[in-house]
């Protein structure tokens, strides 16, 4: 991984760390989601009065013990771009950016256990090997590729 430089501290680059989607990873991915705050997340914005010009930056808030908390915001982001659109009576403008952005981590976090129940289940050839016998007593004695395929995928997806 290579080293960047921010303000004279070091940051390690990430960059394909989750590359991998082995028991490892899906371990790490199940340990992060545990010690993150419980869900719903949701997106959410707020007039910034402060700065030029005025615009509305995001925040993800969720339930913290019973009472709505925001979890993390865009506020003080270098990393926005604020878009516009006026008409006769109204101007109004938002970090563009920062909406994206927290849309995804928004749909990731509420994502994130499912998709790591499939990388489970795609990983879990013992299982998989369970449904392969329903295909073999067919009365030819063959399933098509196809059949194979399709048993896989509903064991992978949930769907037995």
């Amino acid at each position: 991984h290579s080293v960047q430089s921010w303000e004279g501290h070091a940051i390690q680059d990430k960059a394909g760390e989750f590359g991998m989607m082995d028991k490892d990873t899906i371990a790490r991915l199940r340990g992060l989601l545990d010690r993150a705050t419980k869900g719903p997340w949701e997106l959410d914005s707020e007039r910034n009065e402060d700065c030029q010009p005025k615009h509305f930056d995001y925040f993800i808030g969720g339930d913290v013990g019973g009472k709505w908390s925001t979890i993390f915001d865009t506020v003080n982001s270098d990393n926005k771009l604020i878009e516009e659109e006026f008409d006769e009576a109204y101007h109004h403008a938002w970090d563009a950016i920062g909406k994206a952005n927290g849309e995804l981590v928004v749909a990731m976090h509420e994502a994130l256990p499912a998709l790591l129940s499939i990388a489970e289940r795609a990983a879990d050839v013992e299982g998989m090997a369970k449904v392969m016998p329903e295909l073999w007593t067919r009365e030819n004695g063959f399933a098509t590729p196809k059949e194979h395929a399709t048993a896989v995928s509903r064991y992978v997806l949930g769907g037995e």
